[in-house]
């Protein structure tokens, strides 16, 4: 049914969306970038910014790993290892909590964690013995601290927990070890409270997201079914990467091969986003045809992630685009997607991780650091006038605006923040070659007063 939409605005907001500036961040390293060093032969598979926008970082090294922090300028901090790099034999950094941070190496069968000061790279000979935690026989083990230092170590049969300094808690499940199989190792832990998350299968198959109650350790079967929550696109590779937790505890995004499925928190499909929790990403762009890097990062309702070019493999210039949360690709530069200009020269695995307005990326031997920011279209009544403005809304082909003020510019966006349609001192545009769908209509009339309203053109 259609009806007329009659407006007063006075200071309010009532739809808003954004568009995404991005910028390389000059001042960071070498015109934005931090070159490793010639040591870094594979992928690089850890980055944590800190608060202090300091960067602590794990590379790949001959026989362990390299660990490195870079100051909040992108240069070494001679405060940690040496001149800011320390030689570890761990394979990579599990975890960072308050002052520490752990690695982790798997040897002979048996799995060994060892805990740094986070200011210096020294090893804390006060945890464990000499520094060192011997896990025992574990395969594909990983960890997570709780918020009271206690660490729980997680391998392929099942938890152990140990205090903050390393000694097993016989207090947990049964003697200090939960018996729960994991087929092939467990991958992105989360905790909320006493629920532990953490993506992993039984059997090999059907890779889901297992929520666990570590007080009572037992498996929470009231999530998903029986207590798995299975990735959601009817289609394609079920299991192609990691998953995203979101910001409401057991909310959780799967990444397909080209699309992602959406989970609420009681671990079912979120049937309102998209065609029944399930989103077809863009793959094509510029002409092109492109395929999602099974490595993506979410944060502050942001998704991001890296594009490979399928149409031109000899294309190794690294691009990612964004995602909103309701699953709308949003403009980047007024652009689809973003080129970095950087080059992909290994395997790529490009890491991306956000931590306030900064963008890293981490891969190709190198830390790239970039500048985000969000500018809101829609604002509606900028000041304490009122305007009376109405029209048939759904519309087709015209676009009639009914008001007494002199309209100065209408401009028309797409629901991803394009700007398709533009035109100037008139009140009735143009809208013939709109596609069916919804658009936010921004006016800004001879007083200088903006406007903006959502239309459905059909």
């Amino acid at each position: 049914m259609k009806k007329i939409l009659t407006a007063i605005f006075a200071c309010s907001i009532a739809y808003s969306f954004a568009q995404i500036t991005i910028s390389k961040d000059l001042s960071y390293g070498n015109n934005g970038v931090v070159t490793l060093g010639s040591y870094v032969t594979s992928e690089t598979d850890y980055i944590k910014p800190m608060d202090n926008s300091e960067v602590l970082l794990s590379v790949y090294n001959p026989g362990g790993a390299k660990f490195i922090k870079l100051k909040t300028d992108g240069t070494y901090n001679p405060a940690f290892g040496t001149n800011g790099v320390l030689t570890v034999t761990d394979d990579r950094i599990l975890s960072i909590h308050n002052n520490y941070f752990y690695g982790g190496r798997e040897f002979e069968g048996r799995y060994y964690i060892k805990r740094y000061l986070l200011t210096s790279g020294s090893l804390d000979t006060s945890f464990g013995v000499n520094g060192v935690l011997d896990a025992g026989l574990m395969y594909q083990a990983t960890m997570i601290t709780q918020p009271d230092g206690k660490i729980l170590v997680r391998s392929q049969n099942g938890f152990k927990r140990y205090s903050s300094v390393g000694v097993l808690d016989t207090s947990f499940a049964n003697n200090g070890f939960y018996d729960v199989h994991n087929a092939y190792g467990t991958h992105s832990l989360k905790l909320s409270g006493n629920n532990l998350y953490e993506y992993g299968s039984e059997w090999a198959t059907d890779y889901g997201i297992y929520k666990r109650n570590i007080a009572l350790a037992n498996t929470d079967t009231s999530y998903g079914v029986n207590g798995k929550s299975l990735p959601g696109c009817p289609s394609g590779n079920m299991g192609y990467g990691y998953p995203q937790y979101l910001d409401t505890e057991g909310e959780v995004v799967f990444l397909h091969e080209n699309s992602i499925s959406k989970k609420l928190s009681d671990g079912n499909s979120d049937i309102s986003f998209a065609n029944n929790g399930c989103l077809d990403l863009q793959t094509s762009f510029s002409g092109q045809t492109f395929k999602y890097n099974q490595i993506f990062h979410y944060n502050n309702q942001r998704f991001y992630f890296i594009l490979k070019n399928e149409s031109n493999p000899t294309d190794g210039s690294v691009k990612f685009v964004i995602y909103n949360k309701n699953g709308n690709l949003m403009t980047i530069n007024n652009q689809s997607f973003y080129e970095t200009n950087l080059i992909d020269d290994q395997y790529g695995y490009i890491g991306t991780t956000v931590v306030g307005n900064y963008l890293y990326m981490i891969g190709f031997s190198k830390v790239s650091r970039y500048i985000l920011s969000e500018t809101s279209l829609g604002v509606e009544g900028a000041n304490n006038q009122k305007t009376e403005l109405d029209f048939v809304n759904p519309f087709k082909n015209e676009l009639n605006l009914n008001t007494n003020e002199k309209i100065k510019s209408v401009e028309i966006y797409d629901e991803a923040g394009r700007s398709v349609l533009k035109a100037n001192a008139t009140k009735n545009i143009n809208t013939s070659m709109l596609e069916k769908g919804v658009y936010f209509i921004k006016i800004i009339t001879e007083q200088n007063q903006i406007i903006s309203k959502k239309g459905i053109k059909n």
